[in-house]
């Protein structure tokens, strides 16, 4: 257990001082406490703050939307970034082509590395094929010869 000794924090709370792995900091003494003695109310914080802040004047985090023009969608965990103008699109726009990428230079909306990733993926293709049209050949061959 030694070992472990530095990870973590001992409970600021002068009754407890249990040694934790998750402390959790008071939002106004900035003291550490375990979960028991987290809150204000558990741990007697001195520090807090006596004025009740009203729950409708806090604000909001407003949600990420696509960047597109007159697209609603609203952005989850699905945020894809432009890695040519770096905008956060939804699904439906991710392409530069679908979202008017201002990066987007060329005409036909591929750049050189496109190409060459569309070209090898091409002829990776047409090597699967041929090794399966020659097995496939073989294994006819084979079952023609033992019948």
């Amino acid at each position: 257990m030694t070992e472990f000794a530095d990870v973590g924090a001992h409970c600021a709370y002068d009754l407890c001082k249990q040694h934790t792995f998750l402390p959790i900091e008071c939002q106004w003494c900035k003291k550490k406490f375990c979960k028991l003695h987290r809150t204000a109310d558990d741990h007697r914080c001195k520090d807090v703050k006596k004025d009740k802040v009203d729950p409708r004047k806090l604000t909001k985090r407003k949600k990420l939307r696509c960047k597109v023009k007159g697209c609603k969608t609203k952005i989850g965990l699905m945020l894809i970034k432009c890695p040519k103008c770096n905008g956060g699109f939804c699904t439906n726009h991710r392409h530069c082509d679908l979202h008017s990428c201002p990066k987007d230079i060329t005409g036909n909306h591929l750049d050189q590395d496109d190409m060459k990733m569309e070209e090898i993926a091409d002829n990776r293709w047409s090597f699967v094929k041929t090794e399966l049209q020659q097995n496939w050949n073989k294994q006819v061959l084979i079952t023609l010869q033992t019948e």
